[in-house]
C-alpha cells in the first residue's frame, strides 16, 4: 500500500498582510503503492491562511495600501478636448463660441504605479500568482490492471505577492496508469479417476491425466509446470 512522504516547506504567502494563502505538497512515493497496493490515503496538498495581520492605512485619499511616506501619489491637471482662449476670463471655444468641454486628467507620480484605478508604491505592486510547470510523474501505484499516478506544480512563478491573485487550477493532477491485465500462470487441477488397466493379468497399465485450468494461463501468464498425465502398473497377477 502507498504512503506519502513527509510534506515540503510551505510556499512563501501570497499576501504581506490582510491575509494570504500558503500551500505545501507531499508524494505517495514512501513506499509508492505497488502489485494492487491501496492508493495513499489523504490529500498530496494542504494550505494555511498567513500574515492575517491588517495592512498600514493611508492618510492620502489616492493611494491604497503602500509605504505611506509620501504626501501625494498622483498629479492632476485640467485638459480640453477642443482648442481654448482666453477672453474675459473665460475658456471660450474656437468651433462655436460655447464654452469647451474640459476634463481631470491624472497620472501617477514617479515611484507609483496604477493599479484598479489607484496609485499605489512600485514597490508594492500587486503579483498574481502563475503556477511553474507540472514535475515528473511519479511511478505507477501497479504495474497492471490499472493504477495512479500523480504529479504536482508549485505556486511559484511567480508566488503571488501585495495581494496579488493566488494560482488558478489545482496544484496536482492523477492520471492512471499500466492498465494492461495482469499475467496470469497457469495450475493444474487434480488429477482424474484412473482409467480401466489395459490387461485383465500378467501386469497392464492404466492412466490418469489432469488439465491445466485451475486457472489456465492467460495474458502471456506461464503455462503450467509439470506433467498433464502419469501412469501405473496394474494387474500384475498370472
Amino acid at each position: 500500500d502507498g504512503e506519502y512522504s513527509d510534506f515540503g516547506e510551505w510556499s512563501e504567502c501570497s499576501a504581506e498582510c490582510d491575509g494570504g494563502i500558503q500551500n505545501r505538497v507531499r508524494q505517495c512515493d514512501s513506499p509508492a503503492p505497488e502489485h494492487g497496493g491501496a492508493d495513499c490515503e489523504g490529500r498530496p496538498s494542504e494550505m494555511r491562511q498567513c500574515n492575517a495581520h491588517q495592512c498600514p492605512v493611508c492618510e492620502d485619499s489616492n493611494s491604497s495600501y503602500n509605504k505611506c511616506g509620501s504626501n501625494c501619489t498622483k498629479t492632476c491637471e485640467e485638459s480640453c478636448e477642443k482648442p481654448m482662449v482666453v477672453h474675459d476670463d473665460r475658456l471660450i471655444s474656437f468651433d462655436f463660441g460655447g464654452e469647451g468641454e474640459c476634463e481631470k486628467r491624472c497620472e501617477c507620480n514617479e515611484g507609483y504605479v496604477s493599479h484598479m484605478g489607484e496609485c499605489i508604491d512600485e514597490d508594492f505592486c500587486p503579483v498574481d500568482g502563475e503556477y511553474s510547470d507540472f514535475g515528473e510523474w511519479s511511478e505507477c501505484s501497479a504495474e497492471c490492471d490499472g493504477g495512479i499516478q500523480n504529479r504536482v506544480r508549485q505556486c511559484d512563478s511567480p508566488a503571488p505577492e501585495h495581494g496579488g491573485a493566488d494560482c488558478e487550477g489545482r496544484p496536482s493532477e492523477m492520471r492512471q496508469c499500466n492498465a494492461h491485465q495482469c499475467p496470469v500462470d497457469g495450475e493444474y487441477s487434480d488429477f482424474g479417476e484412473w482409467s480401466e488397466c489395459s490387461a485383465e493379468c500378467d501386469g497392464g497399465n492404466q492412466t490418469r491425466t489432469r488439465q491445466c485450468d485451475n486457472p489456465a494461463p492467460e495474458h502471456g501468464g506461464a503455462d503450467c509446470e509439470g506433467e498433464d498425465s502419469e501412469m501405473q502398473g496394474c494387474n500384475n497377477h498370472e
